[in-house]
């Protein structure tokens, strides 16, 4: 099997980085991966709690939906959870892995990483890669604007 491993620092502390990947209205306004809208966000950050993100997605206002379960939850520390993909009409793209996301305090600086396993190829990995690169400058500029707010 094969995974996706990826590091990124934050100018915010570990706690304000994990209310930002765990707070439904953050989320709404940094995550959109492949451009798509979050409109839906269930998330019981507890172990056996549900994680779903519902998007609308294109020109045909289609729903793509993740979910899952929590493994772990460790606020500020760590998150374990199952992250199934759940494409309108594919015969390629959903798919079932696991992610494991940690937050590293370092004084009023953070360090988040991102793991994604279950992969079944190298090709797999790439859109996923580029998927995460996105997604951590995307919530670095979020928190850097928030952090420029106070």
């Amino acid at each position: 099997m094969y995974q996706v491993s990826i590091e990124k620092d934050f100018p915010v502390t570990a706690e304000e980085l994990y209310k930002a990947w765990t707070e439904p209205e953050a989320l709404k306004q940094w995550w959109h991966p492949m451009g798509n809208d979050l409109l839906e966000v269930e998330n019981s950050l507890q172990p056996g709690g549900k994680v779903r993100y519902v998007f609308e997605a294109g020109h045909q206002k289609e729903r793509i939906e993740i979910s899952g379960n929590y493994e772990t939850v460790e606020p500020a520390k760590q998150l374990v959870y199952t992250w199934n993909w759940h494409l309108p009409q594919a015969t390629v793209g959903n798919g079932h892995y696991k992610l494991t996301i940690g937050f590293e305090s370092n004084g009023t600086y953070s360090k988040l990483s991102v793991r994604q396993d279950n992969f079944d190829s190298e090709e797999a990995i790439q859109p996923h890669q580029e998927g995460w690169e996105s997604a951590l400058n995307d919530l670095h500029q979020f928190v850097s604007q928030d952090k420029a707010a106070q």
